[in-house]
């Protein structure tokens, strides 16, 4: 019986959570600091998903609970391991 190493699947999994990053990361810059009117949107937007009540009754009961969840982890304080990754200067500069 052949048995198969992780090593690939981690590798693989590894390559498509950068890519990911590096498509979120692009998205986010761009919403965030190039178009105004669209960062005024998004602010918007993330104001009444933390302000509107999730009572709808239209809401299925997965999209209500990501929306709590969604709700709560925008309230929620960061950690202090968080905070004290941001207080330390940038290891290189940033452009």
């Amino acid at each position: 019986m052949k048995t198969t190493t992780p090593e690939p699947s981690i590798g693989a999994t590894d390559a498509f959570v950068q890519i990911q990053h590096g498509l979120y990361m692009l998205l986010f810059t761009i919403i965030i600091r190039h178009d105004d009117h669209l960062r005024l949107a998004v602010v918007e937007t993330i104001r009444k998903i933390l302000l509107a009540p999730i009572e709808d009754p239209h809401l299925s009961p997965l999209l209500r609970q990501q929306l709590q969840s969604l709700r709560d982890s925008l309230l929620r304080p960061p950690s202090p391991e968080m905070l004290e990754v941001f207080r330390q200067p940038p290891i290189r500069p940033v452009e």
